[in-house]
């Protein structure tokens, strides 16, 4: 009797978790879900230019550094929703801040406005341990005058 308690316990919390992460998503292809994703991954998607990068950081430390091509829509403002509201939501977001607690918020109050959205953990920390490009370190782009 007690092997069947613990199995049916077992099934129903393999339910529950399979439930929990088709609801948080482990692709963000559909309107309305979160795909949480690593600096690497991260970097793919940016690359493969699936969406549009947000940086939802204040103004002060997106000046300091960001990605290169980021937009800044800074999450603690109050017209938040109102600045994404202008971005099409069939566009995916790839959102980040600087360690990824804000971004997850905004990921969660973008879902509920029907984004798709890529969440990168471990924000921009994360990016830049990685040694990937920003505004600060990018290449510069060579002009014809160089190396003449």
């Amino acid at each position: 009797m007690y092997f069947w308690a613990v199995l049916s316990l077992s099934v129903l919390s393999c339910e529950n978790t399979s439930k929990e992460n088709t609801k948080t998503g482990s692709t963000a292809t559909t309107a309305g879900s979160i795909k949480h994703v690593n600096a690497q991954e991260f970097n793919k998607a940016v690359a493969a230019k699936i969406g549009v990068v947000v940086d939802v950081r204040t103004p002060g430390e997106y000046t300091q550094g960001h990605l290169v091509g980021a937009e800044n829509i800074d999450f603690m403002n109050g017209d938040f929703a109102k600045n994404f509201a202008k971005l099409d939501t069939k566009t995916p977001v790839l959102i980040y801040c600087k360690s990824g607690g804000r971004s997850g918020r905004a990921a969660k109050k973008l879902e509920k406005m029907g984004y798709a959205v890529y969440n990168m953990q471990g924000g921009f920390m994360g990016w830049t341990a990685q040694g990937l490009p920003t505004n600060v370190n990018a290449p510069k782009a060579s002009t014809s005058e160089e190396g003449c």
